[in-house]
């Protein structure tokens, strides 16, 4: 298990390995071994990327959260681009 810590001001990012020092319920411990997936992928336009199977990959891959950045196309679009895909899809933009 990895923490992952992103100071903008310095620009530097630090990855510090981190011991599993859980104690708890045995559910609670399953939680903890079954970490939450969070994949960030710059698709440099989702409807070539849609061309060249994201939809597919979205689905093998298996993540909990897919954050995509250079969309390129209107919120609208992109929910009819994914409304393909098997896997549900929550869509939540933001534009900066």
């Amino acid at each position: 298990m990895y923490q992952i810590y992103v100071d903008r001001d310095k620009l530097e990012i630090k990855i510090t390995k981190i011991k599993n020092t859980f104690r708890g319920t045995k559910e609670e411990g399953e939680a903890w071994r079954n970490p939450t997936k969070i994949v960030s992928y710059n698709i440099n336009g989702i409807r070539a990327a849609q061309k060249l199977g994201l939809l597919e990959w979205v689905e093998s891959f298996n993540a909990d959260v897919f954050c995509f950045q250079e969309v390129r196309c209107t919120e609208e679009l992109t929910k009819e681009i994914l409304s393909g895909c098997q896997t549900q899809i929550n869509l939540f933009v933001f534009i900066s």
